[in-house]
């Protein structure tokens, strides 16, 4: 999996949080926008309720029909507001191609938290805006 990322400083915004996935069993990748030198992609564990071994997925990674497996992106940026895209190379019964990830190939952009004007959890009511 490859990440690009253009940073800048961070802009003013609200800042939205959501927990949660669902049952299939989870690969999460700690990716950090903001980072010099570039993006880093770092594979931390998995979860399910048949298989919570905290065991990281390592590239090449092999997922057959039978056996679905849930990639979760869990996107930082530390101090920048970032527009970024995710690339997943894929290889099948000897085809090779690439997908990307996201909304019809439209960038993401993500802030720091720290430029948050406000707080909304998806789960509960607003919280006031960290403090500076």
């Amino acid at each position: 999996m490859d990440v690009t990322a253009d940073c800048q400083d961070p802009i003013p915004g609200i800042h939205i949080s959501e927990r949660g996935a669902g049952g299939l069993p989870s690969r999460h990748f700690l990716v950090i926008l903001d980072t010099p030198g570039g993006p880093t992609v770092t594979p931390y564990g998995k979860t399910g309720e048949e298989r919570p071994d905290p065991e990281p997925a390592e590239f090449p990674f092999y997922v057959s029909e039978s056996e679905l497996e849930h990639f979760v992106l869990d996107v930082q940026v530390r101090s920048r507001s970032c527009s970024w895209q995710a690339t997943l190379r894929w290889s099948v019964d000897g085809q090779q191609g690439t997908t990307q990830i996201g909304n019809n190939s439209a960038v993401f952009r993500l802030t720091a938290a720290t430029a948050a004007t406000g707080r909304y959890p998806l789960d509960g009511p607003p919280l006031p805006a960290p403090a500076d």
